[in-house]
């Protein structure tokens, strides 16, 4: 989910990377001004076309906001996984108490707070979102006053993403997984669909495969006793394809383990990174995996860490004064963006694109 916000963004980044300077108050200007000399010279992919549009061009803001409705979508989901995963009923995972709190009645209770602060604020990013969406359908073309409202949304978008994004690397970073409690979970009926395939390799069409494994899972009930403690014979009852070799498929793991496909959850599968497998592993660190990655800025990583300072990754790469950045948009007063931003300097993994959305020129 979260590769596809990235590409979204990336792709966002593409289309807002063109000039407006020279677009003049609607009709573009009388004067011989290079406007792709100006492109060049001050860090734009290309200049914009129709003056006229790019006048009252607010594609840029709301594409944007919609990429962050998606990300704290995505984000949100992930989040009601792992409340209901940290309830005394599940018991899978724990927070770390920098991101959770106590109960105000229940001395035993934590509450999964942070999660739920995530969960809650993306409903304030899709409400920006929809709410200039709104404002922008009812404006006739050229320059509108109304687009004055875009400042507030933008800006709300931008600061509520970052912070969602810093807490969700903050509580994902400390979680602990409780994989005993998991194993405990497992229960034989899961197995059924197994059960199943064990048929189809025995050259049964799956459709009566499922009613056989089905039929099996009723005898069990009728018997009073789990699946896996079925005898052979029991099984032979329902069908005449089973074999001693039946006993193969009560095992959890090569369960998990034959989805070998691309995309499947088996650790050998070719949809399968291999830092996922060893991420999940206790005290491994993701970040040292990620830089491990050819192509991957460990920047991007550091960005995401908490308390971490990005401007000062920005300043240290070649060019990269992030006042100059902000000061090489036309007709942005960098004092004016930094002032009008909460803790400027907290920009997150995906701030080279966010940053480059929020100082275009509106």
């Amino acid at each position: 989910m979260l590769q596809r916000d990235l590409e979204r963004l990336m792709e966002v980044e593409k289309r807002v990377n063109k000039l407006p300077l020279g677009s003049g108050a609607i009709a573009g200007h009388p004067f011989n001004v290079d406007r792709e000399f100006l492109a060049k010279e001050l860090g734009f992919a290309e200049i914009t076309g129709n003056s006229s549009d790019s006048v009252s061009d607010r594609d840029f803001i709301l594409e944007f906001m919609f990429c962050g409705s998606m990300v704290s979508t995505h984000l949100s989901r992930w989040a009601e996984d792992l409340i209901l995963y940290c309830t005394k009923e599940f018991n899978f995972v724990h927070l770390s108490d920098a991101y959770s709190t106590g109960s105000s009645l229940m001395p035993q209770k934590k509450n999964a707070d942070s999660l739920e602060l995530i969960r809650g604020k993306s409903g304030r990013i899709f409400g920006y979102c929809s709410g200039f969406m709104m404002t922008v359908k009812g404006t006739p073309s050229t320059y509108n006053k109304d687009f004055q409202e875009d400042k507030e949304a933008m800006f709300e978008v931008y600061d509520t993403l970052t912070g969602i994004l810093q807490v969700a690397t903050g509580v994902l970073s400390t979680l602990t997984i409780n994989k005993e409690k998991m194993y405990e979970a497992l229960s034989p009926d899961m197995l059924s669909t197994d059960l199943a395939y064990y048929l189809v390799r025995k050259g049964v069409p799956f459709r009566e495969a499922h009613s056989l494994s089905g039929k099996c899972v009723a005898l069990a009930e009728n018997k009073s006793c789990l699946l896996t403690n079925l005898t052979v014979k029991e099984l032979k009852s329902v069908c005449d394809h089973f074999d001693d070799d039946v006993q193969e498929v009560w095992n959890y793991t090569n369960s998990v383990e034959q989805y070998n496909c691309n995309g499947g959850t088996g650790k050998k599968s070719p949809g399968v990174d291999s830092s996922d497998v060893i991420c999940s592993q206790s005290g491994v660190d993701s970040s040292d995996v990620i830089r491990s990655q050819s192509g991957v800025d460990s920047s991007d990583v550091i960005r995401s860490q908490p308390g971490v300072n990005s401007s000062d990754i920005i300043r240290s790469q070649p060019g990269g004064d992030l006042s100059d950045v902000i000061r090489s948009q036309p007709g942005v007063d960098s004092s004016d963006v930094i002032h009008s931003q909460p803790e400027v300097d907290k920009f997150d993994s995906l701030s080279p694109i966010l940053s480059l959305v929020l100082t275009r020129p509106m």
